[in-house]
């Protein structure tokens, strides 16, 4: 059975974080894994802590909190896969906390993540939902080229992506904390 960590770092976003929460806590398991979420609270004041430890109570399966109070999103994203690695997983899967996903999101990624031999690290797609009356300017940071399923990324962003634990525990890579407020 695979053990699968969702993570979600945030910070002073409680509103995203509950909608957020709120679609987790709808999807539905993929075959032969267990679940866990983790949020990473990267403010130092825990501003996240009661609502999350509030939601633990009835979410469908364990939820954790977790503060970092080192700022800077390579911080906390460090400080989940170490999370990660205390509670064995095989898979983390990382999703903002701005984003929401589908009932079948997650059996869709880990299905995809095992067709490819389970090794490989898998970002799904993600669909911008911009505001009315964004300005453009804005709007244009939000433009990416689409990707058909199963082309080969050099890298992918953080968002809605699944990474097989040896890339963290064999391979040692970490998220550079140089500069982390860039």
């Amino acid at each position: 059975m695979d053990c699968l960590v969702i993570c979600v770092c945030t910070f002073k976003r409680e509103q995203l974080l509950e909608e957020c929460l709120g679609s987790l806590s709808r999807i539905s398991v993929p075959e032969n894994s267990s679940v866990h979420g983790l949020v990473i609270d990267n403010d130092p004041d825990e501003t996240s802590r009661t609502f999350v430890e509030s939601q633990a109570e009835s979410f469908p399966f364990p939820l954790h909190y977790v503060c970092e109070p080192k700022q800077g999103i390579p911080c906390a994203r460090n400080r989940a896969i170490s999370i990660v690695h205390e509670l064995n997983a095989n898979y983390f899967v990382f999703i903002d906390d701005d984003e929401q996903v589908e009932q079948d999101w997650l059996v869709r990624l880990v299905d995809y993540c095992r067709l490819k031999g389970g090794q490989a690290v898998i970002h799904g797609g993600v669909e911008q939902q911009l505001p009315e009356g964004t300005p453009d300017h804005i709007k244009a940071v939000y433009q990416r080229q689409k990707r058909k399923t199963g082309d080969s990324l050099n890298a992918c962003a953080t968002n809605n992506v699944i990474v097989p634990i040896r890339v963290t525990r064999e391979l040692g890579l970490r998220f550079d904390e140089s500069n982390p407020l860039a």
